[in-house]
């Protein structure tokens, strides 16, 4: 994370946000339809194909008919983006290691990454004597 915090898994992202000039919202559009980056050049528009629309119409297109909004609600930076991904690692090494601090007591066992088990019923013998 180098890059002022960014995660590597980000970098075809911000590599395709460059190259194919979109703005954020298209970017956080693309990832909650689950578009693959490394496959914007195949789908946007150059010269030879002029049926096809450009990339950030294309994208828009597609988010409006899977979500019924035009725009996300909520348009995060990549920063902001890493930013619980970075508190979830640091707490979730802190409990590997066996370590309880501040970070680690929030994450116990009844957050969403270790649900509660379910309690164990009594068997039908139990029941029945």
């Amino acid at each position: 994370m180098a890059n002022g915090g960014i995660p590597p898994e980000f970098k075809k992202w911000i590599d395709a946000k460059k190259r194919h000039r979109l703005t954020q919202a298209h970017i956080v559009m693309a990832m909650e339809l689950g578009m693959n980056p490394g496959k914007f050049g195949s789908l946007g528009a150059n010269p030879h194909e002029k049926w096809k629309a450009p990339l950030p119409e294309f994208i828009e297109e597609c988010y409006y008919k899977r979500f019924k909004r035009d725009r996300p609600e909520v348009v995060l930076s990549f920063v902001q983006m890493a930013e619980p991904k970075k508190k979830a690692h640091k707490a979730n090494s802190l409990i590997a290691n066996g370590k309880e601090a501040e970070g680690a007591a929030s994450v116990g066992k009844d957050n969403a990454l270790h649900p509660p088990s379910e309690p164990e019923l009594p068997s039908e013998r139990e029941h029945n004597a």
